[in-house]
């Protein structure tokens, strides 16, 4: 009858919505993880790199959006790895490979690792957002006008001395 064919048309509609909703989940995705992908590439890219342990590198990327949003979608379950941790280790392994380490390269990295301990930050802090101090927005709207009558002075004796010389 003419309901059950319309039933079915209506069913096979909702299954190619459902597989296209899947596909876009699926792309948005990849693209999450390629980004973190790319942060930890902007990171983690030298010799001394093969041996970071994953807690290090996670105090590095937890403010990172990139890391945030892959984090925020991540659906592992307790005690499993997080998918940027597992990026992560995919990454280590890929850049050893690239340095063509040896077994005994990253136990010698992993000892001088463990040497340094955690109190150490690879030394190249570029986000280290303790010694950063946020300024409120009275502080930022002052700034701003101080900025701006220094402007204003600086044309002021542009146009006298412009005055004087003419």
């Amino acid at each position: 009858s003419q309901s059950d064919v319309d039933l079915m048309s209506g069913l096979e509609s909702l299954r190619a919505d459902r597989a296209k909703e899947r596909e876009r989940q699926a792309a948005k995705q990849k693209k999450l993880e390629d980004t973190f992908k790319d942060l930890l590439q902007h990171y983690y890219y030298r010799s001394d790199h093969i041996a970071v342990p994953w807690k290090k590198a996670l105090r590095r990327v937890k403010h990172r959006s990139a890391f945030r949003d892959l984090d925020r979608k991540d659906k592992s379950k307790e005690g499993e790895k997080s998918r940027a941790e597992v990026l992560f280790d995919e990454h280590i392994v890929m850049l050893r490979e690239q340095m063509g380490a040896t077994e005994e390269d990253i136990r010698k990295a992993e000892a001088e690792a463990a040497k340094e301990g955690d109190s150490s930050d690879d030394g190249d802090s570029d986000d280290d957002h303790k010694s950063r101090k946020k300024r409120s927005k009275s502080e930022k709207k002052s700034s701003k006008k101080s900025h701006r009558r220094h402007k204003s002075d600086k044309k002021r004796s542009r146009r006298s001395s412009s005055r004087s010389r003419s």
